[in-house]
C-alpha cells in the first residue's frame, strides 16, 4: 500500500502544536480529554487554522461569520479579499463542517454550525494568540 504524505499532513502539525502548547496534561488543559488528547473537531480546527497557509484568512472568516450570516460577496467587501479567495476558503471550511450554507447560487449564506459555535473559546483563544484583526 502506498502512503502519501499528504495524509500525514494534519497529524504533523498536530504533533508539532501539541509540542508547543503549554501543557500536554488533561487536568491543566480541560479541552484534552483523559488520555491526553485533543477533541477531533479541536485537531481539525487548529489544523485549518494554524497549520496552513491561508489559516489567518480562514480564522477571519470564522470571525466575521460569529457576529452573522452572510454571502461571499459580503464577506470579500467585509474583510477587503478577493471574492475568489474568500470563496476557496469558505469551501474549505465547509467541507469541514465550520460551516454551514443557506440557499443556492450567488444568494447563498453561509452561517457557523453549532459545533463551531460551542468552541468559539479556542477561535478566541487562537485569534488572541496570532494577533489576527479583522
Amino acid at each position: 500500500m502506498e502512503i502519501r504524505s499528504y495524509e500525514y499532513f494534519p497529524t504533523y502539525f498536530y504533533c508539532i502544536w501539541l509540542k508547543l502548547t503549554k501543557s500536554g496534561n488533561p487536568e491543566k488543559n480541560p479541552r484534552l480529554t483523559l488520555d491526553g488528547k485533543m477533541d477531533d473537531f479541536e485537531k481539525m480546527l487548529r489544523w485549518l487554522v494554524e497549520g496552513t497557509k491561508g489559516g489567518e484568512n480562514r480564522l477571519r472568516i470564522i470571525i466575521a461569520l460569529s457576529n452573522g450570516p452572510m454571502n461571499t460577496n459580503r464577506l470579500s467587501d467585509y474583510l477587503n479579499l478577493d471574492y475568489k479567495t474568500v470563496s476557496h476558503h469558505l469551501e474549505r471550511l465547509e467541507k469541514n463542517n465550520i460551516v454551514e450554507i443557506m440557499g443556492k447560487g450567488y444568494g447563498k449564506n453561509y452561517f457557523l454550525t453549532r459545533e463551531t459555535e460551542k468552541n468559539m473559546d479556542i477561535i478566541k483563544e487562537v485569534r488572541e494568540k496570532t494577533g489576527v484583526q479583522l
